[in-house]
């Protein structure tokens, strides 16, 4: 994933993707039994109630990655990523 395609991912809210591309980054055959395709991941995700526990520091690893700035307003809505 590139800087762009996850400042994208971030201002249309597609955490999921973000998600699933960290876990396609990190995922390993030799430490794994299979690789799971989007829409199983999505489910297993689902399932087990993992992905808004996991999802500040998978933001917060691509936001140190990609070297990138949070803008807020004065209510603390964020409100572009540089």
């Amino acid at each position: 994933m590139t800087k762009e395609d996850y400042i994208d991912l971030r201002n249309k809210n597609v955490f999921g993707e973000i998600l699933y591309e960290f876990y396609k980054e990190y995922f390993s055959a030799e430490k794994h039994k299979i690789f799971l395709e989007k829409d199983d991941f999505y489910k297993a995700i689902n399932f087990w109630g993992q992905g808004n526990i996991v999802l500040p520091t998978v933001l917060s690893y691509y936001n140190n990655k990609f070297l990138i700035t949070e803008v807020y307003n004065k209510e603390g809505v964020i409100i572009k990523l540089l």
